[in-house]
């Protein structure tokens, strides 16, 4: 047996049918159907059974992809590393960073870690946090930064910021006569908005699930007339005045133009922080990921990252 035949099962797992997994493997039907066979023969078990028109694994077939899956990250990273080695002296790093957020924290953190580290390339991935956290899983990175809102467990995670959830509304809208004064700066009640018209970021993105938990908590179910996948995007159709939305304080804490939006603090017992922090793979062996890990780590912790902090912003 070798990498060839968890390759074949996962594609089949991935498909639920051979016809659809042969394509994918770039083989025939009949050949891959062949080999299969001759595996189970080998193993002396069964690894799918068909349920309608799907394949399905067998207890045994499941047991045999979950040391599968650990199996072909190993060999996908070694593969990657070995390539990534040029006369055993240049090594890359593969960061992946969740879309929005580059520009607010690689400037910060990449001239520093090159320079005392001469011989690292960085190859930057950006993209949304469920996609991010595949290819790591699939070890196609070494390490993301992402939201941690929904945590995945084969994964390990370290904060280094407390996000907070803010409300932009139109600078000329009606609704500004609702906010009120608190301690850390001006808020607004999330059950006082609820015959707003909002602006939300799409359901493929984690704070989606976030914000409408939020809304139904306050007794509501959100108007929402438009989706998009970026919080600059949000934020500039709230200052066209299509509606209201939820931003990032790092889009609050930016300059303050004539036709920005005013943002608010959300008065709400459940709290609007959301962690942030980089990750990689639980049983990552990379000394290089892994000090690259702590160095992002300790940047935050010093606030050497502007608008970062690993505090809460309520402590």
């Amino acid at each position: 047996m070798d990498i060839k035949a968890f390759e074949y099962v996962s594609a089949i797992v991935k498909h639920g049918s051979l016809s659809k997994a042969a394509d994918e493997l770039y083989i025939s039907q009949p050949a891959l159907s062949q080999y299969i066979t001759k595996l189970e023969q080998t193993l002396n078990i069964q690894l799918f059974s068909r349920q309608g028109r799907k394949l399905k694994l067998t207890p045994a077939g499941e047991i045999f992809m979950q040391d599968g899956s650990h199996i072909l990250n190993l060999y996908s990273n070694m593969c990657r590393r070995l390539s990534d080695v040029d006369n055993g002296e240049i090594i890359h790093i593969h960061l992946g960073i969740s879309q929005f957020y580059g520009r607010f924290y690689l400037p910060y953190i990449l001239p520093e870690f090159l320079r005392s580290h001469p011989n690292v390339r960085f190859s930057i991935t950006e993209a949304l946090t469920g996609d991010l956290e595949e290819m790591l899983r699939s070890g196609k990175l070494d390490a993301c930064m992402i939201p941690m809102y929904i945590l995945d467990d084969k994964l390990t995670y370290h904060v280094i910021h407390h996000e907070e959830m803010m409300m932009a509304i139109p600078s000329d809208s009606p609704v500004n006569a609702l906010a009120f004064p608190m301690e850390t700066g001006p808020a607004i009640r999330l059950n006082d908005l609820r015959n707003e018209d909002f602006i939300m970021l799409s359901g493929t993105q984690k704070f989606s699930s976030m914000a409408q938990k939020l809304c139904e908590d306050s007794g509501f179910h959100p108007n929402v007339i438009c989706e998009v996948t970026n919080w600059d995007t949000l934020n500039l159709l709230v200052q066209q005045g299509l509606g209201i939305g939820f931003v990032s304080n790092l889009i609050s804490s930016g300059p303050k133009l004539p036709d920005s939006p005013n943002y608010y603090r959300i008065d709400s017992k459940h709290g609007i922080l959301r962690p942030y922090g980089i990750v990689h793979n639980k049983g990552e062996e990379s000394p290089l990921v892994l000090e690259f890990v702590d160095y992002v780590r300790s940047l935050a912790e010093k606030k050497a990252i502007p608008n970062v902090s690993p505090l809460s912003l309520y402590a």
